[in-house]
């Protein structure tokens, strides 16, 4: 029986692959990888880029059952249509949507087990920077967090 962490970052890989104009979205993602990689180190082919990057945990203990709360950071690279602020933007806004709209799905489970939710939190990018309207190259981290209980028993 594999980890739940794992069949998660499992379910998020493969929900985000997904994203295509052709399901649907504004977007069509062509590289979802497990891990960080700085934004240089993503080339053009590998744009609209997402890196599913598991992070901190909490927990809650409740009777037979411990819940815990899993805090997965989503960082993605993209390149803009055009080297104006507005395209960043677009590109961007667009992208978070698509997200979204790929994790609320089936928010419930993402078919794994015990899987409470997935859901957004919160969203940074570099929207507002002039180096990224001229290069069309857009960065943004997507926080999420998956919620999830394992017995208590371990």
């Amino acid at each position: 029986m594999t980890d739940i962490r794992e069949d998660i970052v499992s379910a998020y890989m493969t929900r985000l692959q997904t994203i295509t104009t052709g399901n649907g979205y504004r977007t069509t993602i062509d590289t979802v990888e497990r891990g960080y990689r700085d934004p240089s180190e993503v080339g053009a082919s590998e744009r609209p880029y997402i890196g599913v990057v598991p992070g901190r945990e909490s927990y809650q203990d409740e009777p037979g059952r411990v819940v815990t709360m899993w805090s997965i950071a989503l960082a993605c690279y993209l390149t803009a249509s055009a080297a104006t602020p507005a395209a960043v933007i677009a590109s961007l806004s667009n992208l978070a949507a698509d997200i979204r709209k790929a994790l609320y799905a089936s928010p419930e489970n993402l078919s794994v087990d015990q899987m409470i939710f997935a859901r957004v939190v919160s969203r940074e990018g570099n929207e507002g920077l002039v180096e990224a309207a001229k290069t069309k190259n857009a960065t943004m981290v997507i926080g999420t967090v998956a919620k999830f209980w394992e017995d208590a028993t371990g």
